[in-house]
């Protein structure tokens, strides 16, 4: 089964039978069942062409396998999750070559805070597109989800400001909608005082993705109108456009194939 399963792969996609055959053994050493590889196979390779040449098949099986540890979720979500991956890419500034970095800098913390894949992909392509280099950006991110999860004073001072970090049945709430709510409660704020609330809620970095949320721009369709949404609003437009995965990294592969044959071997 593993054997024709490299052999239709290599057909269907831009990587001989041997590059398939490893893709098939790095999905296994990720912890993947036999059947979950092959099943996982195809898409994965679509994810590292459509890279055009930034991720490798390792590099793609270990996005694939570290999202999938750290969220909780299962092989049969691969799909949608290389593709939430690729739709940040055009939605954002992120870039493919990143990607690796950031998903193994914050997937962990995120997933401690409650948080989603497209919530913490969301918030780095916010801050890159700040001028925040997604090194800062990811460490940033991470050190606020840790801080939010187990620091009293930041959680405290949330409380004192009418927010909680969880809903009405104690799981942590999306991290855009705590974000919200600070920037709301907080409008009255002098630079330094805001600089230093920032800094006891989000960590060191704080103020930076503070700022970056704040100033964040993203044009989408409303009731078949562009509309140019700021802050917050943003933020969850661009969120919700990766959650959704409005873009197939099978077309964006299908696509690289016709247009730039040879190219991906």
């Amino acid at each position: 089964a593993l054997s024709n399963a490299a052999k239709k792969a290599a057909l269907e996609t831009s990587f001989d039978s041997s590059q398939t055959a490893e893709g098939l053994k790095l999905l296994a050493a990720n912890g993947f069942s036999a059947e979950e590889s092959i099943s996982s196979l195809i898409p994965t390779l679509n994810f590292a062409t459509a890279s055009m040449g930034k991720i490798g098949v390792c590099g793609a099986v270990n996005i694939a396998g570290d999202v999938v540890d750290a969220f909780g979720m299962s092989a049969n979500e691969i799909p949608k999750i290389l593709d939430q991956l690729s739709t940040a890419t055009r939605v954002g500034t992120i870039e493919f070559g990143e990607l690796e970095s950031i998903i193994s800098t914050t997937a962990v913390n995120a997933s401690n805070f409650g948080q989603t894949l497209p919530t913490t992909i969301t918030m780095i392509g916010a801050m890159k597109k700040a001028g925040i280099d997604a090194a800062t950006a990811s460490s940033t991110l991470s050190n606020s989800f840790r801080q939010l999860s187990t620091n009293e004073e930041a959680v405290s001072q949330l409380k004192k400001m009418g927010i909680s970090v969880t809903d009405s049945g104690g799981k942590f709430r999306d991290f855009t909608d705590i974000l919200g709510d600070v920037i709301d409660k907080s409008g009255s704020l002098g630079d330094l005082e805001a600089s230093n609330l920032s800094m006891t809620l989000f960590g060191m970095k704080g103020r930076k993705m503070f700022n970056a949320v704040q100033g964040q721009t993203f044009e989408t369709m409303v009731n078949g109108e562009k509309v140019m949404l700021k802050g917050v609003d943003a933020i969850r437009a661009m969120r919700n456009e990766i959650s959704d995965a409005t873009v197939s990294t099978k077309s964006l592969a299908d696509e690289l194939r016709k247009t730039l044959p040879g190219a991906m071997d």
